[in-house]
């Protein structure tokens, strides 16, 4: 989020539904097509839990913790919790390769999840640069899936 913005709302006088957190732009992939170059550094946790006191304050009702791969920041965990304890939807857009790691973490903080199937196993590996990151995501879909949390999948056909 640009620390310039006024996030009392957008154009035309319409509040704000959904900002975007963009945590890192890290990440543990390789895709060809990213549009968040790596090189600029990790949100600080400090600004991250201000920005969301002042989006929870103006009514703003869901955030989406993105990146690069929100899950490399550090304090993903705690900023999550401090989403949630403010009282915000959260989305998590996320590669689903870590997911994994972070299972018993992200239970309960996650309303939404959106991640990318960029193909069959070994076209989506060789676009995103990574062996074994289809079943990774396929497994990251199943577990969110699996404890009710919303997922959005972008398919590339």
């Amino acid at each position: 989020m640009n620390r310039d913005t006024d996030v009392e709302g957008s154009p035309g006088g319409r509040n704000f539904e959904e900002l975007i957190f963009i945590l890192t732009t890290r990440c543990n992939q390789r895709c060809g097509f990213c549009c968040e170059p790596p090189g600029d550094p990790d949100m600080s946790s400090g600004d991250a839990e201000r920005w969301l006191d002042i989006v929870a304050d103006r009514g703003v009702p869901w955030v989406d913790f993105s990146g690069g791969e929100p899950l490399l920041h550090p304090d993903v965990g705690s900023l999550l919790g401090h989403a949630r304890d403010r009282g915000l939807g959260i989305t998590l857009s996320t590669n689903g390769l870590i997911v994994g790691r972070f299972r018993e973490r992200l239970k309960g903080l996650v309303d939404q999840c959106n991640t990318s199937v960029h193909g069959i196993a070994a076209t989506h590996d060789e676009t995103v640069g990574v062996r074994g990151s289809y079943d990774a995501v396929i497994g990251a879909i199943s577990s969110f899936a699996d404890s009710g949390t919303v997922v959005h999948v972008t398919v590339v056909v």
